[in-house]
């Protein structure tokens, strides 16, 4: 997979403040500034937190969860203990991290550098029961990260419920089936309809590619050997789309008489790319003219204007059919 630049997607979400648990230290407040993704990808605060971490961030070595304190805060120790569950147990409880196991498990410890510190995804993905980014779930596992602020490093004692803090974060590293194609080849001149069955996953697009021979065609929804990588991309459909017009000519470069595939493929909310469905095979065909019908061109509709003499027939037929009709 290639790795795309890596950026920050800016976050807003803000965790409740954490207390050390020592008398009359200052209270700690705790906030998710980015997620460090690997797709260059911006957007805003809920969208981010839907969508999470995907293929392309598991692949990165740099992705991660970017946090930091309040500027009128102090850390004691300079160090974060943070902790993990991808299931319903409360980390802050010492029966759920001692002894560490099914319930929580440790992530690692982080020093604050220049006020920040980053949870790299592969340290959530290590720490994690059952690595994440090998998941086979299609929707994705959210990921509770409960962190301690001046409580050791590895803590597995009991600590105040006030100086923790927990936030989720969605890692998500496969995408959809390939969508069942309601057809195999479609035909026309100025525009033609493909249409395929949406996945019973929430939320998705889907993305139309062409490229290649029309053999083999996979009306079923089958996964396809072509090589995406030489396929040309059409574009994206909006969200939950089932069909698409395409022109031929125009978003296909197609002439009169030529033939190429068309792939379909589905897109989730965190950006994962599903397996291909297809090709359904495209064809241009010259549109037949009314006039063409009736044998009332010189050269067929398209070549030429309409003969005096054969517009003068039509007109005699129709005048000949209104009279039987009296």
């Amino acid at each position: 997979m290639v790795r795309l630049p890596t950026t920050r997607i800016l976050l807003t979400l803000a965790a409740a403040g954490l207390a050390f648990p020592s008398a009359g230290a200052a209270q700690l407040d705790l906030n998710i500034t980015a997620l460090i993704k690997a797709d260059g990808e911006d957007c805003d605060v809920a969208e981010c937190v839907n969508r999470g971490f995907n293929a392309q961030d598991c692949a990165s070595t740099t992705a991660g969860v970017d946090l930091r304190p309040a500027a009128s805060t102090m850390v004691t120790g300079n160090m974060i203990d943070v902790w993990m569950t991808t299931g319903t147990g409360d980390c802050s409880t010492t029966e759920a991290r001692n002894p560490m196991s099914a319930t929580c498990q440790h992530v690692g410890c982080y020093d604050l550098t220049d006020n920040r510190f980053l949870i790299p995804l592969a340290d959530i993905d290590a720490a994690a029961a059952n690595p994440l980014c090998e998941s086979s779930t299609r929707a994705g596992l959210a990921v509770s990260l409960t962190t301690f602020a001046g409580a050791g490093c590895m803590n597995q004692d009991a600590v105040d419920a006030d100086a923790t803090d927990s936030v989720s974060v969605r890692v998500d590293a496969v995408g959809p089936v390939a969508p069942p194609l309601d057809s195999t080849s479609v035909a026309g001149d100025n525009e033609v309809d493909i249409s395929w069955e949406r996945d019973s996953e929430a939320n998705l697009r889907f993305r139309l590619y062409y490229g290649g021979a029309c053999s083999g065609a996979a009306g079923d929804g089958g996964t396809t050997t072509v090589d995406p990588g030489s396929l040309t991309f059409i574009r994206e459909t909006d969200l939950m789309n089932s069909s698409a017009t395409l022109d031929p000519e125009a978003d296909l470069g197609l002439g009169v008489g030529e033939e190429v595939g068309v792939y379909v493929a589905g897109v989730d909310v965190a950006g994962n790319e599903g397996e291909l469905a297809g090709p359904i095979c495209v064809s241009r065909i010259d549109a037949v003219g009314f006039c063409d019908d009736f044998d009332g061109c010189e050269e067929g509709c398209s070549a030429g204007p309409v003969s005096g003499a054969g517009f003068g027939s039509f007109f005699l037929l129709a005048l000949v059919v209104l009279r039987r009709r009296r």
